[in-house]
């Protein structure tokens, strides 16, 4: 945990120096408006997880398997929520009150359909997010924690030699 903080600190100020404070900016509101979706993805994971430990406890493999497929078909739903208010409340917001200049518009909105999908992709994860937890395979996380602190470090790094615009290769 320590380790990802460290990293997390140091790759920030890699990131806020190669991409500017404009650009920095621009991406943590653009991700700020997708991130408010969040909450459904913790509201579900935690209500999936304490199902699927109840089923594990009784050792009821149908009933695992039910909620576990249940789970993913209100990800999918859930997905479909987040595609339809983002592509119409959320383009909305950013058309009529982001504040950005002319010339980073293109990389903004990019910039916000990048995060959205990745807000979907996330969400569509989150059955098996709740499995792992369920299972209590917290080794997963471990590494994954360290896939993604490497990962961090070689984003910040390599955005400097991005051959496409800086904020939006960020961003992907």
């Amino acid at each position: 945990m320590f380790v990802v903080l460290t990293v997390s600190l140091f790759t920030t100020r890699i990131i806020l120096k190669n991409l500017g404070v404009e650009d920095y900016g621009i991406y943590n509101v653009v991700g700020s408006i997708v991130a408010l979706f969040s909450f459904l993805q913790t509201a579900m994971a935690s209500a999936n997880y304490r199902y699927l430990a109840f089923a594990i406890g009784k050792e009821d493999k149908e009933q695992l398997s039910a909620i576990f497929k249940s789970a993913f078909i209100i990800s999918f739903a859930i997905v479909l929520a987040i595609l339809l208010i983002g592509e119409t409340l959320g383009l909305f917001y950013i058309y009529n009150y982001l504040n950005v200049p002319p010339e980073r518009w293109d990389a903004s909105c990019i910039v916000y359909q990048i995060s959205l999908v990745s807000c979907m992709i996330q969400t569509m994860t989150m059955a098996y997010y709740s499995d792992v937890i369920a299972h209590e395979h917290m080794s997963f996380f471990a590494y994954l924690s360290f896939f993604e602190s490497v990962l961090k470090i070689s984003i910040a790094i390599l955005i400097v030699f991005s051959p496409i615009d800086r904020l939006v290769f960020y961003a992907s």
